[in-house]
């Protein structure tokens, strides 16, 4: 299938402003959490977004070999996560190792509340954990919808008993949009794009008035909107800034090295500061580092990971 820009701009939108705006912040004159309440609801769209991509681009196969998926998400996924996560624990970013351990196993949605960062990518390998059980070769049609209804009522009921954080339910249910939904449903959006943009916008305005009176669904219904909203603009990017269109489709290559790794490259940046919150200006340096250093880090691993391949295929036609 031939590339759509659409998700590189859409991607490499959502990866600054969590590594460029929300997350830097915390190391800036700035302090955390900026823009207060409009700062938070842009980041709980942005982390639905990269949850609805994440199931999105495993739904376009439909079915899928589960042995295959297993081995295509360790090597894609699992490789880079275990190692920066192994970096963070030894600079004593997790409580204990009991953490840690949770963390690495995919079921750190099990275990007390996890450190800045990691939560999220554990709940995403959890997500990836329990795909085969939603769509395989064996699964197909309405069969895939009643798994995934079945796995979202068991996360409601275990958020319900608090086995669970609530944010693990409410991205699951932005995964199972992307898994689920057919690849079509985005094309009839982006034909009719500046219409349900404006509705969109209108939509949002009403529910930001109305959500103390129904505040779990406008929950989901926000960041449903929201989400819409940052694709549709990604879309009218692509469309007026041409020139801009590599820069993404490199922001959009290392935004997983960027998301894994920024942490430390900013703590790295930090301690040869002299301050003990850098300048606008610094933080600007330290995003520009983290995005070249990020991009050299998924190329060098790329490298190595097709070396790897290849030297696999050389021994099996030897025999």
């Amino acid at each position: 299938m031939k590339r759509d820009i659409t998700f590189d701009i859409f991607r490499g939108l959502c990866m600054l402003w969590i590594v460029g705006v929300w997350h830097l912040s915390e190391y800036t004159s700035l302090g955390g959490r900026p823009f207060g309440s409009i700062g938070s609801y842009i980041t709980i769209c942005v982390l639905s977004s990269f949850t609805f991509m994440s199931g999105f681009f495993l739904g376009k196969k439909q079915t899928l070999n589960v042995s295959d998926f297993y081995i295509n998400r360790f090597k894609r996924f699992y490789i880079l996560f275990l190692l920066a996560s192994g970096i963070l624990f030894l600079g004593g970013w997790y409580v204990n190792i009991s953490q840690f351990i949770y963390s690495i196993m995919g079921i750190g949605i099990f275990s007390p509340k996890q450190p800045g960062t990691i939560w999220y990518m554990s709940m995403l390998l959890f997500f990836y954990l329990i795909t085969p059980a939603i769509i395989n070769n064996k699964i197909k049609g309405y069969k895939k919808i009643i798994s995934g209804v079945f796995f979202l009522a068991i996360f409601f009921m275990m958020e319900h008993y608090n086995y669970i954080n609530h944010w693990c339910c409410f991205y699951f249910v932005f995964y199972l949009l992307g898994l689920l939904f057919p690849f079509n449903w985005y094309r009839w959006i982006v034909l009719h794009k500046y219409s349900i943009f404006a509705l969109a916008v209108i939509l949002l305005i009403v529910v930001l008035q109305t959500e103390k009176i129904f505040v779990n669904i406008f929950e989901y219904f926000k960041a449903i909107i929201g989400m819409v909203m940052l694709l549709l603009l990604s879309d009218m990017i692509k469309n007026i800034c041409s020139k801009c269109l590599k820069m993404f489709t490199m922001l959009s290559y290392c935004s997983l090295c960027a998301y894994l790794f920024h942490r430390h490259i900013y703590k790295l940046l930090v301690l040869c500061t002299d301050e003990k919150q850098v300048s606008v200006t610094m933080a600007f340096v330290m995003l520009l580092s983290v995005l070249i250093i990020s991009y050299y880090i998924q190329k060098s691993y790329d490298i190595m990971l097709d070396k790897a391949i290849s030297r696999k295929k050389i021994k099996q036609r030897n025999g």
